[in-house]
């Protein structure tokens, strides 16, 4: 009998518990992660992406380490390709000037962004401004459920109306883009994750034009 008073005694005492602990456990407004997601990537920030496009003529990941600053100036460094050709390249771009270097060949080239893509790497540039410039519906989907080595992510499930279907993750700490699968058009498969990721306060001005690139 005492048992029995003892559990009956304990049993409101933890649906108490319970109830209090849920409700300290914020609701997540998928509109507004999509908002911070495009905040932050609109301002200064520095990342390394993991980027697979599938059906693509290239084999295996892009790996590349990106600055970007809050008024469109970019550097990007490709640190892993599945080809020769992709493998030491930097590219810095100053809002007037660009520049292309490629280590492999010590040449250095000069033109505009549009002339001078890398493969890959301004796809995934590119399929992110779409993204977070489309009109998507958001829905969370996980919360923590899926591992990215630059830190806890939120995932967003975003449609389209024309039927446009795709995943963003949204680093919980920096709001900025930490993944994407692309499942549909107008950008085909693509999978793209960050290793690490950080906002920035400032960016050397020197990142973005020649004088951080090696002389050929």
């Amino acid at each position: 009998m005492r048992a029995t008073t003892t559990r009956v005694y304990w049993l409101p005492l933890f649906f108490a518990l319970l109830t209090t602990a849920c409700t300290r456990i914020p609701s997540i407004d998928a509109a507004v992660e999509l908002e911070r997601a495009r905040h932050a990537w609109a301002g200064n920030w520095h990342a390394v992406w993991q980027i697979e496009w599938h059906y693509a003529p290239l084999r295996g990941p892009v790996v590349a380490e990106i600055w970007h600053a809050a008024d469109g100036r970019l550097r990007v460094e490709t640190l892993e390709a599945p080809v020769a050709t992709l493998n030491g390249l930097i590219r810095a771009d100053d809002g007037s000037h660009v520049w292309l270097y490629d280590m492999r060949q010590r040449q250095i080239s000069s033109g505009t962004r549009a002339q001078l893509r890398i493969p890959l790497v301004d796809d995934l540039l590119d399929a992110m401004e779409w993204t977070l410039l489309h009109p998507f519906q958001a829905m969370v989907v996980a919360v923590n459920s899926w591992e990215i080595e630059s830190g806890e992510a939120i995932a967003l499930e975003l449609t389209g109306t024309t039927g446009e279907r795709l995943t963003l993750w949204v680093n919980r700490e920096t709001g900025l883009p930490a993944g994407l699968i692309l499942h549909s058009s107008p950008w085909g498969q693509a999978r793209c994750v960050t290793r690490t990721l950080e906002r920035r306060t400032y960016l050397d001005a020197a990142l973005f034009t020649r004088e951080l690139i090696p002389e050929p």
